[in-house]
């Protein structure tokens, strides 16, 4: 049996990085949001050139074995959850002077030595380039929407909703036995999850 990698499931996980990407700006978390874009343009334009392997991965089926097994798989588990702790750990960590470096003191320095690229035997060539940050300001999303539409750019405005609470509606209905719109890719699953005893 397959386990399908879908066009559905891809749209669905885009949404939900648009979403997130508008929350980060919103929060003022440009450059993780300018990553997020720029991931999401990529996937866009394999999926427009039908390069993404869909329904490519295949299952290992059933896993068997004993309480042995579960408490090696257990453990599998945690070691990795703790990796992706320490790795985010290390993210932040490392964001801070990186942030310090390329928004800071290299540009400072370049423009006092008047340079506007170098290119050094190793590292390879380093230029300053104008940017900015840009966000709506709080409460006035409708006002640039609106701004945007007088501009004849329509077509930057896009209509969406949050991800996260789709979810929890969606879940909600399946709890008290509402029919879910057909329109709506529910896949349901079963995670594990480690509580500390």
């Amino acid at each position: 049996m397959k386990a399908a990698i879908t066009a559905n499931l891809l749209e669905a996980n885009l949404t939900d990085l648009d979403n997130a990407v508008s929350e980060l700006n919103d929060n003022q978390f440009f450059d993780i949001a300018e990553t997020l874009e720029t991931t999401m343009l990529l996937l866009r334009s394999l999926q427009r050139a039908e390069i993404l392997p869909w329904e490519a991965v295949e299952e290992e089926g059933p896993v068997t074995g004993d309480l042995n097994t579960l408490r090696e798989l257990c453990a599998e588990m945690k070691a990795l959850q703790l990796r992706s702790l320490d790795l985010k750990a290390q993210q932040t960590e490392v964001r801070i002077p990186l942030d310090a470096l390329r928004l800071n003191k290299i540009p400072e320095l370049m423009s006092a030595l008047e340079v506007k690229t170098a290119t050094f035997q190793g590292i390879g060539r380093v230029q300053t380039t104008p940017d900015l940050y840009c966000s709506t300001a709080k409460g006035r999303k409708e006002d640039a929407m609106q701004w945007l539409r007088d501009c004849g750019l329509d077509e930057m405005i896009k209509e969406s909703y949050n991800a996260s609470s789709m979810k929890a509606l969606i879940r909600r209905l399946i709890v008290d036995g509402t029919d879910v719109p057909d329109f709506m890719n529910v896949t349901p699953f079963v995670r594990a999850s480690i509580v500390k005893v």
